[in-house]
């Protein structure tokens, strides 16, 4: 399973008004399977309520799980600073980060002119970058065809 996009060129080409090369994929190479859904995957109600972009919906999945959990909203800030914190000085330490720098947990939870609220409890530096050009490939196989192909256990 193969996906990618290519946002940050995108983008460049749309600030410099130029058109991005587009490169054929040679017939050979072309996807055994396309899945595509039929239709639209999110409900109207959802559009309709602003739940169209995923920050908003992970940040309501966010405040119904804190209030599941019993905590108060200044404890949710603090943990979830300390999580972004530990991810943001792992990004830091790797050559092909996207943004190598590395934030505090205050620095990531605190809203400022820099790092606005996009859906509470989320501030921009909890939130990935989306103009980004990446791709990702998962292989899935049986057990027994990794064996033979001699992949380790």
């Amino acid at each position: 399973m193969v996906g990618g996009e290519a946002k940050y060129r995108a983008l460049r080409a749309a600030i410099t008004g130029t058109t991005p090369p587009v490169t054929a994929q040679p017939a050979a190479t072309q996807p055994d399977h396309f899945f595509q859904p039929a239709r639209e995957i999110m409900h109207p109600l959802e559009l309709e309520f602003g739940l169209g972009m995923p920050v908003n919906q992970y940040a309501m999945m966010e405040s119904a799980f804190r209030h599941a959990q019993g905590e108060t909203v200044a404890a949710n800030r603090q943990r979830l600073g300390e999580l972004y914190a530990e991810m943001s000085a792992v990004a830091a330490g790797n050559e092909a980060a996207w943004s190598r720098d590395s934030f505090s947990a205050e620095e990531i939870s605190e809203p400022s002119a820099k790092n606005r609220m996009l859906a509470f409890p989320y501030t921009k530096r909890h939130n990935s970058q989306w103009n980004v050009d990446q791709a990702a490939c998962m292989v899935m196989t049986s057990v027994g065809m990794a064996r033979r192909l001699g992949v380790p256990d």
